[in-house]
């Protein structure tokens, strides 16, 4: 959310940041799409709201279905083509590709498993998917006070 509010708001470009400015299409949708799927995906583990409103349930699913593929296919796209930054080693680049790839496989095979009606297939496909997109975003607010305080001093501290 803190990149929609510099997208926005006018943040200064700089160059860890610049990527985004210049192709912003890709992080707002994918901002969103990921947010909602890790709120969506959080109610849909309540039983209790399964049994009362099974109606919102399947709604509130292929939302959460549409919204997964979209943050793994956006994830996936600015890894291919958002130019890398300093900090981001050969091993990230491969950990977000297995992360994308692996959330849109576990979402789209738990979807194939509740259309054949394969409820404990399709509960399984989907929690994984869930976790694969928790810890994405997890790596994603933990990344952040490290650049903002050790990268920034590093970078500040290299001579010009």
């Amino acid at each position: 959310m803190l990149r929609l509010g510099q997208l926005s708001g006018g943040a200064k470009v700089t160059p860890e940041n610049a990527r985004f400015f210049a192709a912003p299409g890709p992080v707002v949708l994918h901002i969103i799409s990921a947010a909602l799927f890790c709120v969506l995906g959080s109610f849909q583990f309540a039983s209790g709201l399964r049994r009362r409103w099974p109606g919102w349930h399947r709604r509130a699913g292929r939302l959460l279905i549409a919204s997964g593929v979209l943050a793994g296919l956006s994830g996936l796209w600015m890894t291919q083509f958002f130019p890398p930054v300093p900090n981001d080693g050969p091993l990230l680049y491969v950990f977000r590709l297995l992360a994308g790839v692996g959330m849109v496989v576990c979402v789209l095979l738990g979807f194939a498993a509740i259309r054949k009606g394969r409820v404990a297939q399709h509960r399984a496909w989907i929690t994984r998917g869930l976790a694969i997109g928790a810890g994405a975003g997890t790596q994603a607010l933990l990344h952040l006070p490290w650049i903002l305080t050790v990268a920034r001093r590093a970078s500040s501290a290299a001579p010009c």
